[in-house]
């Protein structure tokens, strides 16, 4: 079969055509594309730059803050106790029950645990009051075990307040018990309540007990049983 002048012109046409689809598809697109993508990149990396600069010329600021803050919390922290062994806090209670003419019987300390004092429980019977507490508390664990909860909300202000204290403040709650007069003991705890605001007095339990005193003759002197709570401030970490 002969070709045609005709045929041998639509044939370089057709020959032309798929010559520049080619270079169209694997030689300008993918020079296209990866200029797209080199462009956006530069512009990321110009984004980063330019929040690294920012946060290199916020430093200042930041350090200037830090400064302000940890001098706020150092004026807050005035009130409490830098962290103490228990030996010192031996010392520190024994030393106000003897201030006062008391005489320690006893004194049970706990580890010293990271959290932020807690609030006083009002109420016309404190032993009531703080059974009724305790109920409310266990009753509050048992639905937080099953996945219930009356208020969520409540339970987030809770956790918040604990990140709030950020391992800072410690509390060391101790059991004290003490002998001697009801002048004594008021004593006691009103030199507590005015001069050591970092010592909180949560409970008190008193008992009438019998004593032979060195004559051999029968006293009737109150113990009271004092659940104490010390509040300390751990260094920043």
């Amino acid at each position: 079969m002969r070709l045609t002048d005709k045929d041998i012109l639509l044939l370089k046409l057709a020959v032309s055509v798929l010559i520049v689809f080619l270079m169209v598809r694997f030689l300008i697109m993918p020079g296209i594309e990866a200029y797209q993508e080199n462009k956006l990149e530069g512009q990321e990396l110009d984004a980063s730059i330019e929040e690294m600069q920012t946060a290199i010329d916020e430093i200042p600021g930041l350090e200037q803050e830090i400064e302000v803050r940890k001098g706020e919390l150092t004026n807050i922290s005035a009130k409490y106790y830098e962290r103490m062994e228990n030996r010192q806090v031996d010392e520190l209670l024994t030393g106000l029950a003897l201030k006062s003419g008391l005489f320690p019987v006893s004194l049970s300390i706990g580890e010293a645990q990271a959290e932020i004092p807690n609030a006083y429980i009002y109420g016309r019977n404190s032993k009531e009051t703080v059974d009724d507490a305790a109920e409310n508390t266990s009753a509050a664990e048992a639905k937080k075990e099953t996945g219930e909860a009356d208020n969520p909300e409540d339970e987030e202000g809770t956790s918040q307040a604990g990140l709030s204290a950020g391992g800072y403040i410690q509390t060391v709650n101790c059991t004290m018990v003490l002998q001697g007069s009801s002048d004594q003991v008021y004593q006691f705890m009103d030199d507590i309540a005015h001069n050591y605001p970092a010592i909180q007095i949560r409970t008190m339990h008193v008992n009438e007990r019998t004593y032979l005193d060195t004559e051999w003759n029968l006293v009737e002197q109150p113990e009271v049983s004092f659940e104490l709570s010390v509040y300390m401030y751990d260094s920043i970490s």
